[in-house]
């Protein structure tokens, strides 16, 4: 796949990994990753320029692992491991948001999205707590381990991406929940007065999701490409319905009293599980 032409970091970087091509340091790749990542870590906007840092960095890591065909052999498992480091550094950055903390969980739940029960079956709780503390310190800036009184504190010395690849998947699952309901406003607040209606259809939802901000549309996509993800996948016992049942109530703030909150959630819930089913459509 050829570059993005406005995308001048992977230029080069296609250049390298030509065939043919002799005589080039594999520096090139690994400088590539440290552009990147001074460029986000000096963004002004990491949540807003989310989508775009990550297509970034997925081409990167396209190009730099298209270039292992032209090594000896006897160093590709080695290149290939220091892409991965150096690709974790730029990821280091991007898990300092909530899109990339979300989108960091969705992409370990999807690893194991025939695991029956996601999003239903409570996990460990103290592991979610883990995970949730681990993502917090990320997102203050601490982008390889979190400090060390965490450590001593929990006897952990793992950084948030070993921690997500060993939790049990439904804490993650549960993480990746709270995380939702961390969110202030929450995803759905700006358009949910328009949800709030019986027999809303496709027509009409698709114009609502437009009417959300950048951040909001991006972590919502994670959501909805996770979810319909799981719902066409045999084993899990977790089809859209069921799945906008767990999920819909994390992405609204409900009404104070408790009728006004179950009817909300009512009205909601059909609506969350049209945008699963209709995933692929509502963001074109």
């Amino acid at each position: 796949m050829a570059a993005s032409s406005g995308i001048q970091t992977n230029f080069s970087v296609a250049s390298a990994c030509r065939p043919g091509t002799e005589g080039l340091s594999l520096d090139i790749f690994y400088s590539q990753y440290s552009v990147l990542a001074g460029r986000i870590s000096t963004s002004d906007d990491i949540e807003r320029k989310y989508p775009k840092f990550k297509q970034e960095l997925d081409e990167l890591n396209k190009f730099a692992n298209y270039g292992l065909s032209s090594i000896p052999k006897i160093e590709v498992e080695a290149v290939h491991a220091e892409i991965l480091k150096q690709s974790r550094l730029v990821e280091g950055e991007l898990v300092k948001t909530k899109t990339g903390q979300l989108d960091l969980l969705a992409n370990a739940i999807i690893e194991k999205k025939s695991t029956e029960g996601l999003f239903r079956v409570g996990g460990s709780a103290s592991v979610k707590e883990i995970l949730l503390r681990k993502l917090s310190a990320k997102n203050d800036g601490l982008v390889q381990t979190v400090g060390a009184a965490f450590n001593k504190l929990f006897g952990e010395t793992r950084n948030i991406f070993e921690e997500v690849e060993r939790s049990d998947i439904h804490a993650v699952a549960g993480a990746f929940k709270e995380l939702l309901r961390e969110q202030n406003p929450s995803l759905l607040d700006t358009i949910k007065a328009e949800l709030l209606v019986e027999g809303l259809d496709l027509q009409t939802l698709k114009p609502l999701i437009q009417k959300l901000g950048d951040s909001e549309k991006a972590q919502l996509k994670i959501v909805l490409d996770l979810c319909s993800e799981i719902a066409s996948t045999d084993g899990n016992k977790m089809d859209a319905s069921n799945l906008a049942i767990c999920i819909a109530p994390n992405l609204f703030t409900p009404a104070e009293d408790l009728a006004g909150s179950l009817h909300e959630t009512r009205l909601i819930t059909p609506a969350v599980q049209m945008m699963i089913e209709n995933a692929s459509e509502l963001f074109e």
